[in-house]
């Protein structure tokens, strides 16, 4: 209830149902959502209000499917690569990364 009045652009409640329904757990309006960056919310809430619905979803989109893209043959990656970063990284360097940030403790 309390980051729905903080933060109302966004749909709390719904968004935890929705992403607890697959191990079956229900959130209630009074559950403890710990929040570690109320500020950055408040200042996203405020440019969600000003900023087109469609604008917002392509946004997320894009972000959504470019963290997806490393998973895609080395024919995709390289587009990506030279169309934001202007060349590939090798491939074996990408992977070590990515086993990195899965495993920091390792």
């Amino acid at each position: 209830e309390d980051l729905q009045k903080e933060v109302p652009v966004v749909n709390w409640h719904d968004l935890l149902q929705h992403i607890f329904k697959p191990i079956r757990y229900t959130i209630t309006p009074k559950e403890v959502v710990v929040v570690y960056s109320l500020e950055y919310l408040k200042a996203l809430s405020e440019i969600m209000k000003h900023t087109d619905s469609v604008v917002v979803e392509h946004y997320m989109l894009f972000r959504f499917m470019d963290s997806k893209v490393k998973y895609l043959s080395d024919k995709f990656i390289s587009i990506k690569e030279s169309y934001f970063n202007g060349g590939q990284e090798p491939k074996w360097k990408s992977c070590l990364q990515h086993t990195e940030n899965s495993f920091p403790y390792a």
